[in-house]
């Protein structure tokens, strides 16, 4: 029935505890055409689709092959190690039981490839709280679209206005607010700094946005109190 709410979580670094790994493969695909990436590089790429990645990689170090091939290679380092060492966020499955519990529909939609996600969601237990997946590869147009969380909300049948996204990203979090959903960012270290748009709501642990899930249905997501 449409009209339900949702709550729209996005993967890496923030219910997944994956940015130190995906920080390795980084580092590696770039070692292996010998170049040397950056702090500043790495964070500027969170959030964007991995063709994108791989493009601006390309571009900015002039690396060698096609994008097809080089998309192949990095997702080869990725996915040797990707399921096996990253671990959820603390508070991430009590984030996630805690929305089921009181009649929300969880969606994971992330920059991600939609198998990894998978994945990975069944490796740690998540997906029994998961109602679908939205990953980079489900639509045309990635964050900062749109599209991701518009699909979201299709998929699940729920309602901008009743919803909430999380984020830990600049791209992510624009593209919540462009979808219409009132967006939560989790603010860690590597991410502090950036010039996060107003209407974000900052929360520093996952635990903190239970008390928006105690909501009537039917209600607009009230404000978190800052």
């Amino acid at each position: 029935m449409k009209g339900g709410r949702g709550l729209f979580v996005d993967m890496d670094g923030t219910i997944a505890d994956s940015l130190p790994v995906l920080q390795r493969v980084y580092y590696l695909f770039l070692s292996n055409h010998g170049q040397q990436g950056s702090q500043v590089n790495f964070a500027e790429l969170n959030g964007i689709p991995l063709r994108e990645v791989v493009q601006n990689l390309k571009e900015k170090y002039g690396l060698p092959g096609t994008i097809d091939e080089l998309l192949q290679e990095y997702r080869q380092l990725a996915l040797a190690t990707y399921t096996q060492e990253v671990v959820p966020i603390i508070g991430a499955e009590e984030l996630l039981q805690e929305a089921v519990q009181q009649g929300w529909q969880v969606a994971v939609v992330t920059s991600n490839l939609r198998e990894y996600a998978t994945n990975w969601l069944n490796h740690t237990g998540l997906s029994r709280w998961v109602t679908c997946i939205v990953g980079a590869d489900s639509v045309e147009r990635g964050k900062p679209f749109p599209d991701p969380f518009l699909l979201a909300l299709s998929q699940t049948d729920c309602l901008s206005y009743q919803s909430l996204a999380v984020e830990d990203s600049l791209i992510g979090a624009r593209s919540a607010l462009q979808a219409g959903l009132k967006t939560v960012v989790r603010i860690a270290a590597y991410n502090k700094n950036y010039d996060w748009p107003d209407e974000v709501i900052p929360v520093t642990h996952l635990q903190e946005i239970i008390p928006m899930l105690h909501q009537q249905e039917g209600s607009h997501v009230p404000a978190f109190p800052v």
